[in-house]
């Protein structure tokens, strides 16, 4: 827990900023017939109070009187994993995850007035599968290759209020989806001494989302964002010398956002 309140630049108030971060996790594991089954469980949780005064003087003029943030989130994740396919030499990794995300957010913001309040919830569900294998091409050569599908699922609701306390907006959208493919695939090659090369190409995504800091219905319908996709690439060398006593790394990334 880190907590900070000063009164020297808040004309009405205290400025305020506290973090709290709690979870917890567990593993299990499971060897059978040359396989290993492994359960990772884990719940986190954290909560932000804030209150700020963004001009730095007394005068009530652009201040934010709450940024009060508190998420939640359960991930379950469960994966088999084995060095040997059949005859071929894999090492190999097939499971599943799943995501449940609550997110409550509520802010209030002065511009030389009274502020409104705003708050909106988010929750998220995500379900992915995903395999990776690494094929020993020989002693020294790897080529690695894995792909993940995950389909996620967004529900958003704001409302928003005025100083006094009457109604200004409510919005909900319960129809933010985003099902996306992803894949890696790498090289590397191992020579006798302690030097290693690679190169390796991997996407990604971010899923799309609303403005929900909007302070106009508009705003937030037209805030809206489409999924972020990235292709990486990178080239690398991992090397020791002098008895592992000298380490030399260098890598090359270029990405395409």
């Amino acid at each position: 827990i880190l907590d900070f309140q000063s009164n020297r630049s808040y004309d009405l108030g205290t400025a305020r900023s506290r973090l709290e971060t709690y979870g917890t996790s567990g593993t299990l594991d499971w060897q059978f017939g040359g396989q290993k089954l492994t359960s990772i469980t884990a719940w986190r949780g954290v909560r932000t109070l804030n209150a700020f005064d963004s001009d730095g003087t007394t005068n009530n003029s652009f201040e934010v009187d709450q940024s009060n943030l508190t998420d939640h989130s359960l991930t379950q994740e469960v994966f088999v994993s084995g060095s040997k396919l059949g005859a071929l030499p894999i090492d190999w990794v097939a499971g599943a995850f799943y995501l449940h995300e609550t997110t409550d957010y509520a802010w209030s913001l002065e511009i030389f007035a009274p502020p409104s309040v705003q708050d909106f919830t988010q929750t998220v569900d995500s379900v992915a599968g995903y395999l990776q294998g690494i094929y020993h091409l020989t002693d020294q050569l790897s080529l690695t290759a894995g792909g993940r599908y995950t389909t996620e699922q967004k529900t958003f609701d704001v409302d928003s209020h005025l100083a006094d306390g009457t109604f200004d907006f409510a919005y909900s959208d319960h129809h933010l989806s985003t099902d996306k493919w992803t894949w890696r695939t790498a090289l590397d090659y191992q020579f006798a001494q302690p030097i290693m090369l690679y190169a390796s190409a991997a996407t990604g995504f971010r899923s799309g989302g609303l403005n929900g800091n909007a302070t106009a219905l508009a705003d937030v319908v037209g805030g809206a964002f489409q999924p972020e996709d990235t292709l990486m690439y990178e080239l690398g060398i991992k090397s020791e010398y002098l008895d592992h006593r000298l380490r030399i790394n260098a890598d090359y990334f270029y990405g395409k956002y």
